[in-house]
């Protein structure tokens, strides 16, 4: 969606907001620098996101200094930033992904390793949790996993 404007105006007229034959894929970016007396995360904590990235980082708890362009945390929250992506397949989309999340700059983030994220060996991985419900009909996907 070019804006959440769009989304929204779509949804209230009655509209379907996404394109069909399009798969989109998030991932949770942690933040793991947290001070140990109180667990909280760490504020003041150079972020830098690339152009051409940030429609794909959904910031939480952050600010912004226009004078250098860059973002800091301001340590409420260990979340992060989901990271999203959007194509043709489930393999594409998931390779863009993380394309996205190798950009994103800032010391001791955690996210699911993309290994983790296509995984089929073992039996509560995404994958698996998604044929689990298309086999016993609990949904249709438009896409081939």
């Amino acid at each position: 969606m070019p804006t959440i404007h769009s989304f929204f105006e779509s949804v209230v007229s009655g509209k379907n907001p996404f394109t069909l034959g399009t798969v989109g894929v998030s991932l949770m970016l942690f933040n793991l620098l947290q001070d140990p007396e109180t667990n909280l995360s760490l504020p003041d904590l150079a972020i830098h996101i690339p152009k051409g990235i940030e429609k794909h980082v959904w910031m939480y708890d952050v600010y912004r200094k226009k004078d250098n362009d860059t973002y800091y945390t301001t340590g409420y929250d260990k979340h992060l930033a989901p990271v999203t992506a959007s194509e043709k397949t489930f393999s594409e989309s998931v390779d863009a992904m993380y394309k996205y999340v190798k950009q994103f700059d800032m010391n001791d983030v955690y996210y699911r390793p993309k290994f983790d994220f296509v995984s089929k060996e073992y039996s509560t991985s995404l994958l698996n949790r998604l044929d689990y419900c298309v086999r016993n009909k609990l949904f249709d996907l438009p896409f081939e996993l």
